[in-house]
């Protein structure tokens, strides 16, 4: 679905305005009731009120000015002064997200991916195994410099396949390769978990072990990371 954007302020009573061009031909006119809807994938939606609506209501002032609710700011940690991006859909209705400019975005990936390989390394010397984090297409983090020819590599469909099925592997026998054409023959124990956010895989976390090394919390350990790193990706 095409979209369209602009970028304003939320003020000090965290209010933003609509810009105007969005109020003109989406037809939000000056006392008109918008629906604010929190999406399970992140997104902040504005709709016109209908009599199905289940969200959070505000009304449109003469300067075309709303208040985002003081719950959903939190929540996506919007703060007053911060740049605020809208973006408009086809179907009439507003995206809102909060703005960052493309250097501030590569400066936060880059501590964001340096947090996730601190956080791989912290698992590797809590379970003595090979700790592997994915993206859904690369690997963005492996434990042990032995490893780091990983990082970077596409991740195989088997396991991406597996991922998105939300499925669990645990095996000592029918291992799957984390890169593509990768050999196997190397890993003695394998545990693949998806990392799940709004109900939908964004990633792995994978343990491995090359030798007869075994624990038993392995596997509940594998499954409180994936917890986790869904908050931190």
């Amino acid at each position: 679905m095409n979209t369209v954007g602009m970028v304003r302020t939320l003020d000090n009573l965290g209010r933003i305005t609509m810009p105007k061009e969005f109020r003109n031909i989406l037809g939000f006119k000056e006392g008109r009731l918008i629906e604010i809807l929190e999406e399970k994938n992140g997104e902040i939606i504005l709709k016109k009120c209908t009599e199905e609506t289940k969200g959070v209501v505000r009304k449109l002032d003469q300067l075309g000015r709303f208040v985002i609710p003081k719950k959903t700011r939190k929540r996506f940690g919007i703060k007053n002064g911060d740049n605020i991006e809208m973006l408009a859909r086809e179907d009439g209705n507003i995206i809102v997200k909060k703005y960052l400019n493309v250097d501030f975005q590569k400066s936060a990936y880059n501590e964001h991916v340096a947090q996730i390989r601190q956080y791989a390394d912290f698992l590797a010397g809590l379970t003595n195994f090979v700790t592997c984090i994915t993206d859904k297409n690369e690997v963005i983090a492996i434990s042990g410099e032995e490893n780091k020819y990983y990082l970077g590599g596409m991740v195989s469909k088997k396991v991406l396949c597996m991922a998105e099925k939300g499925g669990i592997l645990y095996t000592s026998c029918q291992f799957l390769p984390i890169l593509q054409d990768e050999d196997v023959s190397k890993y003695k124990l394998q545990i693949i978990v998806p990392i799940i956010k709004y109900q939908k895989t964004i990633g792995t976390i994978i343990l491995f072990s090359c030798d007869c090394n075994k624990s038993t919390n392995i596997y509940g350990i594998a499954r409180m990371a994936a917890e986790d790193l869904s908050n931190k990706m």
